[in-house]
């Protein structure tokens, strides 16, 4: 055969068996995606019929083209420059078989703040004004917004009128019994400094953000207006402060590949919001609860919290995927691996 003949055999060859396989390989995640659970055995036997009866007839047409095209060349395939050729070419398959690579792990992540406080009534009332707003950064000791209270406006006017009253009564005792003065200003300092007091009650209803939960805090205020309108008690919810300096997601880990995740492996993910940059974070911690896997309900999936540093371009509420870089392992591993998630061990029981 000449050496045309020869790469074109090679070429017809490699891309006939490339397209074979990964035609196959279709085939069985198709069958499995879209087969019930309880006749997926049954389907996996269906498509290898499906798969012999559309491959089988150019399966045994390219055997009998390699036959042939040996026997024709039976001189060229005892030289030494096929030997070496073989060889080179084993070789190469075995070293990218024995290449190490990371076991990938992949999940949707949405993004919430690393910590968060809710601000709540101290009592009850209505709001007067935020002083601050939804999306601002705030520190501890800012005021919130201000209140106001009925029983305490009503406590406030009681106490200023036994005050005014009080003043009346040591002026006219000033006049018609002097003698009785000092107690009439006795009775009128008690009067006052109750009104002062309520009077700074009612003047200090405010909500204020008191906890130091990181380094950068922002305000998630929604329906100020509805809430300026409305009676709230004490205990109802007027903000959530959250902290963004640090930001965590969870993504969703098979029972099987729990095993090749720890503590403090690096995670690469992308967001919708800006598909361009690759973002880094370490995986926090494993939640050990199991939760049922909607996809197979005979297995597990566990929940890898996942912390991640913000440079200050990403905010809550921002979804993506993740991408978890575990164990190192040899690559012809990660294939069968791969193989064997494919195949599923609820095949055999």
């Amino acid at each position: 055969a000449t050496r045309r003949e020869r790469r074109i055999f090679l070429i017809y060859g490699f891309f006939s068996s490339l397209w074979t396989a990964s035609s196959m390989i279709g085939l069985v995640f198709m069958a499995k995606s879209i087969l019930v659970e309880k006749f997926y055995f049954l389907g996996i036997i269906l498509t290898g019929f499906v798969i012999k009866q559309f491959f089988g007839g150019h399966v045994t047409k390219s055997a009998e083209f390699m036959k042939k095209w040996a026997v024709q060349n039976i001189e060229f395939l005892r030289s030494k420059k096929f030997k070496r050729i073989a060889i080179a070419s084993v070789s190469i398959v075995v070293l990218l078989m024995l290449f190490p690579v990371s076991y990938k792990i992949k999940g949707k992540c949405l993004l919430n703040p690393s910590d968060y406080r809710i601000i709540r009534m101290d009592s009850e009332g209505k709001v007067e004004k935020f002083l601050k707003h939804d999306g601002q950064e705030i520190v501890p000791g800012d005021t919130i917004a201000e209140i106001s209270n009925i029983s305490t406006y009503y406590d406030r006017e009681v106490a200023s009128i036994d005050s005014h009253k009080s003043y009346q009564k040591m002026r006219k005792t000033l006049v018609d019994e002097p003698k009785k003065i000092n107690e009439a200003i006795k009775d009128y300092d008690s009067k006052k400094l109750v009104f002062e007091k309520k009077d700074k009650t009612y003047k200090n209803l405010k909500v204020d953000f008191k906890e130091n939960i990181g380094k950068k805090v922002v305000l998630s205020c929604k329906d100020e207006d509805i809430k300026k309108t409305s009676f709230l008690k004490k205990g109802d919810e007027i903000c959530k402060a959250m902290a963004i300096d640090k930001l965590k997601t969870a993504i969703d880990i098979d029972e099987s590949e729990v095993r090749y995740l720890q503590v403090g492996q690096e995670v690469k993910f992308k967001l919708m919001a800006r598909p361009t940059d690759t973002f880094f974070g370490k995986i926090a911690k494993i939640i050990p609860t199991a939760k049922s896997n909607p996809k197979n309900p005979k297995s597990r999936i566990y929940s890898a919290e996942i912390i991640i540093d913000n440079d200050g371009g990403l905010l809550p509420g921002m979804v993506g995927v993740a991408k978890v870089f575990g164990e190192k392992m040899i690559f012809i591993k990660y294939l069968f691996l791969l193989l064997a998630q494919a195949l599923r061990l609820d095949l055999f029981y």
